[in-house]
């Protein structure tokens, strides 16, 4: 499983507030974008509106962490029936904050469309990022290709144009364009000027040149998290079923969200944030993002 970097990068209001911790979307023109990947966690009812409007194909404002909305939807694509989700969802329940942590996924990450004359798919940039772009290839040609093209598959596809990074933010995504009779024939005009090379045989000057070969069309830069404040001396105290966390002074927004998305509350009698069940120290700091032995 590929492990995803995450980054907090704002946050969405439906009916409550869910952290976003990364997304990645296509353009379909200068203004319109098709969401393909967001991953977000928040109270259930929170996290279950994110999920309920973005299957009804409505449009949601994330919000970064300069205040800059930022539109998500997803228009659908052809082959869904009715009002078929364009995503497909994973949710873990974290018990001990009380939050649903969900990732969606454009569903042509699953099933790509093998049986167009073009479809799509999107593979996460990262180590097997060659090896997913060439399986995909394999399968949309009818002409053989062997594990030891994928790297020059992937230079191909970017020189060409169908394989393109999205609008991406925390992790990268690409889209891969499955064009059956575009792919057959660049494949084959590869073969011939010797960028790919048949297996057993040595790197021919040309096919060195393709995989260190750049382009244009690099990612765009994923969004850095600003540093949080590390000058905010806090304590955490237990009582019973409660967990009780005191700020020396006010910490910044980015804390403050995420204290109420992990379901702290404001506590004016006590001048605290509580919440209402056990929340061990370390899960605290991970909330807060700052190591109790860095204030103390």
């Amino acid at each position: 499983m590929l492990p995803l970097q995450l980054k907090h990068i704002g946050k969405i209001d439906a009916v409550g507030t869910v952290q976003v911790f990364g997304y990645s979307a296509r353009r379909v023109d200068r203004d319109l974008h098709d969401l393909a990947y967001l991953n977000y966690a928040g109270p259930p009812t929170a996290s279950d509106a994110v999920w309920a409007r973005l299957i009804e194909r409505r449009a949601l404002d994330l919000t970064d962490l300069k205040g800059r909305p930022h539109r998500l939807r997803h228009g659908g694509y052809p082959g869904l029936e009715g009002k078929e989700a364009p995503f497909t969802r994973f949710v873990t329940r974290i018990e001990s904050l009380a939050i649903d942590h969900c990732i969606l996924l454009d569903k042509r990450f699953f099933e790509p469309g093998y049986d167009f004359d073009i479809g799509l798919t999107f593979v996460f940039g990262g180590d097997n990022m060659a090896q997913k772009i060439g399986h995909h290839v394999s399968r949309c040609v009818d002409i053989a290709v062997f594990p030891q093209w994928y790297a020059g598959l992937v230079a191909i596809g970017r020189r060409e144009q169908l394989v393109t990074p999205l609008i991406n933010w925390a992790h990268p995504v690409y889209q891969v364009t499955l064009d059956r009779a575009r792919w057959t024939n660049l494949i084959a005009l590869a073969v011939e000027r010797e960028e790919l090379t048949w297996p057993g045989e040595e790197p021919t000057e040309a096919a060195k040149k393709l995989l260190t070969a750049s382009f244009d069309d690099e990612p765009e830069p994923t969004i850095e998290t600003p540093p949080v404040t590390t000058s905010v001396p806090y304590t955490v105290e237990h009582e019973g079923d409660w967990t009780w966390l005191r700020f020396s002074h006010k910490p910044d927004d980015a804390i403050l969200d995420r204290l109420r998305a992990a379901g702290f509350r404001w506590g004016k009698r006590r001048r605290a944030w509580y919440a209402r069940n056990v929340i061990e120290v370390d899960q605290v700091e991970a909330v807060v993002g700052v190591r109790l032995a860095e204030v103390t």
